[in-house]
């Protein structure tokens, strides 16, 4: 998945003036240039030996592993009892950790972290190429660039969906109802149903390129970085980066489009922010501004769960943890129906 972390060192602050980056088509833009597997892998036992005819890897290692002075965490363990799965870690805590990691992950971590008690237990290589979806992006990359509307959004749609659609999920058990004991409905899984995966490690390396264009950019800015999520760096500060200064263009496949600059801001945690956006006015129409040129300022609030109601009782001095309000009644199963029962929205 996506690399969505937030810099300790700016957690539930409010920050002074700042700019977000994000990639154009991030996903596309891998699937354009990077080198990519395709064909059956070979299996290896032990550590991964270069191999021209077969370049990537993705390597199985058992390590223990400690964050770097100056460095972004870049690792996540889910389905452990001994690491949160939404946490980027900064130590393996002692534990030896259980690991397959692409080598575009694994070089990452060796950068990020010192490893230690390494074990390399075996692996996949594959065959690699680029360009594979050269014509395809090239043809709903113009179609997006020079359309607008419902043809922009399908071409967005095309762009973006393709690469989803290698790594689908192969598992499409449904799930059937019943009622419960009490009379109320409920669901539980029906029988086990599975499909034909379409190429597993096409998704596994797109993500992990992608991942490593947003690391790698967010790391050359570590003493600015406060935010990233998936496509996005958020800065401290009003000057261009340089690690891309070069490659900001608001419509090239690839290049970093200037998003926005906020006055201030507060960042509580992963997808929960507020912004206060610097506009102007262009042709009747208020857009992205800078502190040199602005005429208004855009509160923004970006809470994953928070209505739109609540959204407008939010200020820079209630958001915290543990902010909460009362929502619109949700609906519940009971024995013989369904009931509507009041339901509140709290910041955890």
């Amino acid at each position: 998945g996506g690399f969505t972390w937030l810099n300790d060192r700016f957690k539930e602050k409010e920050i002074g003036e700042g700019m977000v980056f994000d990639v154009n088509s991030l996903y596309p833009a891998q699937m354009y240039s990077r080198l990519l597997p395709y064909g059956e892998p070979i299996v290896f036992e032990g550590k991964y030996v270069w191999d021209e005819d077969y370049p990537l890897h993705i390597q199985h290692i058992r390590c223990e592993f400690e964050l770097k002075e100056g460095y972004i965490p870049t690792i996540q363990i889910k389905r452990s009892r001994f690491y949160k799965g939404n946490e980027y870690l900064k130590s393996s805590g002692g534990e030896i950790a259980d690991l397959w990691l692409s080598n575009v992950d694994l070089e990452l971590m060796k950068e990020h972290y010192d490893l230690y008690n390494v074990e390399y237990i075996s692996g996949l290589k594959f065959k690699a190429t680029t360009g594979l979806f050269k014509d395809f992006i090239d043809k709903w990359t113009y179609i997006k660039t020079t359309s607008e509307g419902a043809i922009k959004q399908l071409a967005k749609l095309m762009l973006n969906s393709l690469y989803g659609k290698f790594a689908s999920n192969p598992d499409v058990t449904g799930k059937v109802p019943y009622l419960k004991e009490n009379g109320a409905l409920g669901f539980r899984l029906g029988e086990e149903e599975t499909k034909d995966p379409v190429y597993t490690p096409m998704g596994v390396f797109i993500t992990a390129w992608a991942r490593y264009t947003t690391i790698t950019a967010a790391q050359a800015c570590y003493d600015r970085i406060i935010y990233c999520d998936t496509d996005s760096i958020h800065l401290t500060g009003t000057e261009i980066p340089d690690v891309i200064k070069d490659i900001v263009d608001p419509k090239k496949l690839g290049y970093w489009a200037h998003e926005s600059t906020f006055k201030r801001a507060k960042y509580l945690r992963q997808k929960t922010y507020i912004q206060d956006i610097y506009m102007k006015e262009v042709d009747g129409k208020l857009v992205e501004g800078s502190p040199d040129d602005y005429t208004d300022i855009k509160f923004s609030v970006k809470c994953a769960g928070m209505t739109d109601k609540i959204k407008k009782e939010v200020t820079f001095e209630n958001f915290k943890v543990g902010f909460s309000r009362k929502m619109k009644p949700k609906p519940v199963q009971v024995p013989g129906g369904v009931v509507l029962v009041d339901d509140t929205f709290t910041i955890k």
